[in-house]
């Protein structure tokens, strides 16, 4: 086993040397005491949600509020000289198609909506479910009328 030589000083001033023992294979390493508790979870993409600043608000984005979700389609900053600043948006509801204004304190957080867009034609109509097939991945999608 190698030995690394170090110079430390001492609180009067003096350089001491003091040596160091190098391990010669990788399975003498020590972890140091903060990773002894293991490896960190992994954490799953799909399921993490995200939080926007009212002030990261921009045109296109997609908020979930009162537990819809929501597409911006204006905002505006407003800073007024009275009182603390806010955010004024007018916004599409995904689901009912409802257009709102809406505004938000600046600095509040507001969660981001989770929403995929997914290209299907229309096959033909089963009773009471119309049927689509995915192109990119060859698959069948039932929907019901309602």
């Amino acid at each position: 086993m190698a030995s690394l030589r170090l110079r430390h000083l001492s609180p009067s001033g003096a350089i001491a040397p003091v040596h160091h023992p190098i391990p010669s294979s990788f399975a003498q390493l020590r972890r140091p005491s903060s990773c002894l508790a293991g490896p960190r979870p992994v954490r799953s993409r799909l399921t993490r949600v995200y939080a926007l600043s009212s002030n990261d608000i921009r045109v296109g984005s997609n908020l979930e509020v009162d537990g819809a979700p929501w597409k911006v389609l204006e905002f505006l900053h407003v800073k007024p000289g009275k009182g603390a600043a806010f955010v004024r948006t007018k916004m599409r509801n995904y689901i009912t198609g409802n257009t709102v204004d809406k505004t938000f304190r600046a600095g509040s957080t507001i969660p981001e909506a989770s929403i995929s867009k997914e290209t299907k034609q229309f096959t033909y109509k089963d009773g009471a479910q119309f049927v689509f097939m995915d192109l990119v991945h060859v698959s069948v999608f039932h929907s019901n009328i309602s």
